[in-house]
């Protein structure tokens, strides 16, 4: 059973007096006993507004605890939602700045700087300025209890090329090998971090169910099936996603993957320019849409 723990303080003045108050995120520092020796770490002024990032230090017991908060919403004189996002410190892990952090689902993700890779699509309507805007995915890092199977797989089956190796800055700094697929910059990469000692993974809020391989057409993507089948690789056959199609198999460590085509594509059944403005579902969801629709939440860009 969840438990959530609920506290209110009222404040006997008007929400006018006092919401410039508690809107300044410095006055936290105010707020919070001086034994927590808490600081705000943001350099710059801050800003309050939907989407603004805020740094914050503390020390519990002496230990340093760092977090970020977001306020997800804002309105002027009114009311503020901020949103706590659990993250580690910048540090360097193979050659590029990584900065780990949670959602609120506990998926572990990474930013990555990667000034090398490909050049970026920046999107013209985020209110995120170009310049620090994501430009793509990757590398993917999964773990395995042992690297010989599943390099066998990576190398010999799926044609990657092992080309370097480094040690993650966690406990018993487990060795990552890094492998290459086409395509520059970490989004062609693929890291396998060898981890005997972790438990088995469970699906579930915060995992991830596979990885995705691209593969640009429907010749390449049923030679890839005639090639696990010529080599005896249990997979899942043709799956038809109407979007795309996908070819899925296991490798040695248990890791799901898929081989996914980039066509017929998400603009099969509604112009490019008006992608994401609705819920697009594939005709075989399309009888649940109200089902489907009534559990999300709506999505504010």
């Amino acid at each position: 059973m969840k438990h959530v723990l609920e506290r209110e303080q009222l404040v006997p003045r008007p929400r006018s007096e006092v919401f410039a108050f508690f809107a300044d995120a410095k006055n936290l520092e105010r707020l919070t006993p001086r034994s927590l020796h808490f600081e705000i770490r943001t350099p710059d002024s801050i800003v309050m507004k939907a989407g603004t990032l805020i740094d914050y230090r503390l020390q519990v017991h002496g230990v340093p605890i760092r977090w970020t908060s977001r306020i997800e919403n804002w309105e002027q004189d009114e009311r503020f939602v901020d949103l706590q996002v659990r993250h580690g410190a910048v540090v360097e892990h193979d050659g590029r700045w990584v900065l780990d952090f949670d959602d609120p689902e506990g998926q572990r993700l990474s930013l990555v700087a990667d000034p090398s890779g490909p050049a970026p699509h920046p999107w013209e309507k985020s209110t995120v300025p170009a310049a620090h805007q994501l430009r793509g995915l990757g590398p993917i890092r999964m773990s395995v209890p042992e690297l010989r199977p599943t390099d066998r797989i990576l190398t010999a089956v799926m044609n990657m090329a092992s080309v370097r190796t480094y040690a993650l800055p966690t406990e018993g700094n487990p060795a990552v090998h890094v492998y290459r697929m086409k395509g520059e910059g970490a989004s062609a990469e693929l890291h396998v971090a060898v981890e005997p000692n972790l438990p088995p993974a469970r699906l579930g809020a915060g995992g991830v169910h596979h990885v995705a391989f691209r593969t640009p057409n429907d010749e390449e993507y049923e030679a890839w099936q005639e090639r696990l089948n010529r080599l005896g690789i249990p997979n899942s056959g043709a799956v038809d996603r109407y979007y795309f199609r996908s070819l899925y198999f296991r490798e040695p460590g248990g890791v799901l993957f898929e081989i996914a085509t980039d066509g017929p594509g998400f603009a099969s059944d509604e112009p490019a320019d008006q992608l994401g403005q609705r819920l697009a579902l594939p005709p075989f969801l399309e009888s649940r849409r109200q089902s489907i629709e009534a559990g999300l939440k709506p999505l504010a860009v």
